[in-house]
């Protein structure tokens, strides 16, 4: 059974003399008409994609994907096959690094980066 705030694009259904979807987000459920069968598919594909695009994270699957995302980053620099970023090293010196920010000014120009805090 589908929990009420799974939100999803029903449809299209022919009606009279034109087409209908039943759209439900967050336990409200509205219809969208269009003129041709073709239209109405078009705009279910649209919304569906939105939908999944906007779809709600728990924190825990936030840290998952952050943590594999991570371990596959690292394991890349490890053998080699990827260059670390120059972000990602800025941001390994400021964890490690206490009062990094202070001298944050001197580790881009060490990187011969242009980038600059303020």
């Amino acid at each position: 059974m589908r929990r009420n705030d799974d939100a999803r694009v029903l449809g299209p259904y022919a009606e009279k003399d034109r087409w209908r979807l039943v759209i439900l987000e967050k336990g409200v459920r509205r219809s969208e008409y269009l003129t041709t069968e073709k239209e109405a598919q078009k705009r279910k594909a649209h919304l569906t994609k939105r939908m999944e695009s906007l779809q709600e994270y728990t924190v825990s699957s936030l840290i998952t994907a952050y943590t594999e995302e991570k371990e596959g980053y690292l394991s890349g620099i490890k053998s080699r096959s990827r260059q670390p970023s120059s972000a990602f090293v800025a941001l390994l010196y400021l964890v490690t690094q206490p009062g990094a920010v202070a001298g944050l000014e001197r580790f881009f120009a060490f990187l011969g980066s242009s980038e600059s805090i303020g």
